[in-house]
């Protein structure tokens, strides 16, 4: 009987933690040429500065299959991320941003 009492206090706790689970609904926008543009100027910065990828992402403390993503513009990275790599580089994040988008 007390294995039975046991076994009820998990499912309850269980059912506790499920109950208080929920999903929040994020709108996500995904501009392909805008992050390919990024990403070639971050590349263009790093070689410009001297810096090879896997030392910036060892400064920034990332991952280099994420620096990779970041240059090659395969996913839509944070601001976070690129604080990271600009303060890895010594470099104000708004030089990131000086760049021109390709008209389709």
């Amino acid at each position: 009987m007390e294995y039975c009492n046991i076994l009820k206090g998990v499912i309850d706790d269980a059912t506790i933690s499920a109950i208080s689970f929920h999903f929040v609904l994020v709108n996500y926008k995904y501009n392909e040429e805008f992050c390919k543009a990024l990403g070639q100027q971050v590349r263009r910065i790093r070689q410009r500065e001297g810096i090879s990828m896997r030392k910036l992402a060892l400064e920034a403390e990332m991952e280099y299959s994420q620096l990779s993503k970041i240059e090659r513009g395969v996913i839509n990275t944070t601001v976070s991320s690129l604080y990271a790599l600009a303060t890895a580089m010594n470099i104000p994040v708004k030089e990131f941003f000086d760049f021109k988008v390709p008209k389709k």
